[in-house]
C-alpha cells in the first residue's frame, strides 16, 4: 500500500482506536502559536513577480513526484548513530519545529510508531507571496512530515501538500492540491522552459520553503545528536 495512503488512513483511525496499538498519538501536541497570524521568517521574501519565469532551479527536477503525489524526500547520513539515537533527536526536531512563530494551530507530531521508529507530524503555516502595505498575498500551507529512522540513517519526507487561498475575489477560500499546482504538468508549460504564470509564485514559494524545511531538519537534527 502507498505509504501516504496508510498515513492518512492511520490518522483517521487513530483517535478511535483501543488497546494497545504500535502506532501512538503523543502526549505532548502543544504548540506556542496559536493565534493565526502572517509569518515573519524566512517565507518572506522579495516578490515572486521579481524572479525570473525561466530560472533553473525552479523548472523541471525541482518538483519531484511519487506514484503521481508531489512528495519530496531527504536521506541524512548519519553515521556511528543508532536507530534510536535517531528517533529521539529527530522527535525533538519536529517538536521544535512544529512550535516555530510561524507555524499556526494543528501544527504537530500527529503519530508515532516507537517499534518502527517511524514519526509524522502534521504542519500548518503561512505561506506569504507577498508582504507590502496595503498589499498581502499569502495562503495556508499544509504538509505531512515522515521520519523513518534507521542505524546511521534519517529519511524524510514531505508530502500531502495542499494550500488554502483566498484570492480576495468574492469566492472565499479555496483549497488547492500541490497536484493541482505546482508539479511540472501545470507548473511549466509544455516546453518545461518556463513556470506557468498562474502557478509561478506557489511553485517557487513551495520549492523554497522545502529547502528551509529540509536544511532546519539537517542541523536541529545534527545539533541534539551532538548534545
Amino acid at each position: 500500500m502507498n505509504k501516504y495512503i496508510l498515513i492518512a488512513a492511520i490518522l483517521l483511525i487513530a483517535k478511535g482506536a483501543k488497546g494497545q496499538d504500535v502506532w501512538e498519538v503523543p502526549t505532548d501536541n502543544s504548540t506556542n502559536n496559536t493565534e493565526i497570524k502572517a509569518a515573519k521568517g524566512n517565507n518572506t521574501e522579495k516578490e515572486t513577480t521579481k524572479t525570473s519565469l525561466k530560472n533553473p532551479r525552479y523548472l523541471s527536477g525541482a518538483v519531484t513526484e511519487k506514484d503521481g503525489k508531489v512528495v519530496w524526500e531527504l536521506n541524512i547520513d548519519l553515521k556511528g548513530k543508532t536507530t534510536q539515537q535517531i528517533y529521539d533527536a529527530t522527535i525533538k526536531t519536529f517538536q521544535s519545529y512544529t512550535k516555530q512563530d510561524n507555524q499556526l494551530e494543528g501544527s504537530k507530531i500527529a503519530l508515532v510508531n516507537k517499534a518502527e521508529h517511524i514519526i509524522v507530524a502534521q504542519v500548518k503555516e503561512w505561506l506569504v507571496f507577498k508582504d507590502a502595505f496595503l498589499a498581502l498575498d499569502r495562503a495556508k500551507l499544509q504538509y505531512n512530515l515522515v521520519a523513518t529512522c534507521m542505524d546511521g540513517k534519517l529519511n524524510v519526507t514531505m508530502g500531502r501538500i495542499s494550500y488554502i487561498y483566498d484570492g480576495n475575489d468574492g469566492k472565499g477560500e479555496t483549497r488547492i492540491l500541490a497536484e493541482e499546482a505546482i508539479n511540472d504538468k501545470n507548473g511549466l508549460n509544455k516546453k518545461k522552459t518556463k513556470l506557468t504564470p498562474g502557478w509561478a509564485r506557489f511553485r517557487i514559494k513551495t520549492v523554497d520553503r522545502k529547502d528551509e524545511v529540509f536544511n532546519y531538519i539537517k542541523e536541529k537534527t545534527a545539533t541534539f545528536l551532538a548534545n
